[in-house]
């Protein structure tokens, strides 16, 4: 199928949940909207990456670097947004009916353009040839297990931080949104600088490096989180790396 009409799609199947997410008082219901809008990001997140393969095929990389790049600068930008609209008094209600507007536009401009790139196929391999998913079934499940966890962590640090900083009080619900949004200002300086690191370094020495550092921070922070300046150091750290 076109890939752009089911992107549109996807996305103001997102914008609606947003903008009903204000109006649900029921527990269980909300927990269905976020399932629908669980499945409707993973055809974005997906769709996208295929799209982009298939429109640049092995020159995607600095593509698919741009795209990770602004999902970044977005997850830094929402929390900022969201914390001055709670501190002027707006209600809460307000910021999800704002990113509802903004998604639903880009989704409409989406779901109408049809010149959807064609799908990208390999006729040079043959089923179990050296260069075929097939042989390298066990790298291929080890990476998909690498990024359960890894994108895993990241999703709960960056999604529960604001909980996590309110239900121990250790401040305010404005000053909680921008320790969100720092995160994920350093996860977009991170991915930034990751670019030439990896081409001046090697990738493995790069990912062990980052993976120690993540490690060394989140374990420091989680003994002293309780004084701010370690919480913001351990927010920033694990962002970063």
């Amino acid at each position: 199928l076109p890939g752009h009409p089911i992107l549109g799609s996807a996305g103001l199947c997102g914008a609606a949940v947003f903008a009903c997410i204000p109006l649900i008082n029921t527990f269980s219901l909300l927990l269905i909207l976020f399932g629908v809008k669980g499945f409707a990001d993973g055809m974005l997140n997906t769709g996208t990456n295929t799209l982009l393969l298939w429109t640049h095929g092995d020159k995607a990389a600095p593509f698919m670097t741009g795209l990770h790049f602004t999902f970044g600068i977005g997850a830094f930008i929402s929390p900022l947004i969201a914390a001055r609209m709670i501190s002027v008094g707006s209600p809460h209600g307000n910021v999800f009916w704002l990113r509802a507007a903004v998604s639903a536009a880009v989704s409409l401009r989406t779901l109408l353009d049809h010149s959807s790139p064609d799908p990208f196929i390999n006729n040079h391999s043959q089923p179990g040839s050296a260069g075929t998913p097939v042989a390298h079934l066990p790298i291929l499940i080890l990476s998909a297990l690498f990024l359960f966890f890894y994108v895993g962590a990241e999703i709960t640090f960056g999604g529960w931080l604001y909980s996590f900083a309110l239900a121990l009080e250790l401040t305010s619900e404005t000053t909680a949104a921008y320790l969100t949004s720092g995160f994920y200002l350093a996860f977009t300086i991170g991915r930034l600088l990751a670019i030439p690191a990896a081409s001046r370094f090697d990738v493995e020495k790069v990912i062990r490096a980052a993976l120690i550092a993540c490690l060394l921070t989140l374990g420091i922070g989680t003994i002293f989180f309780q004084y701010p300046p370690v919480l913001w150091a351990m927010t920033l750290g694990t962002g970063f790396f």
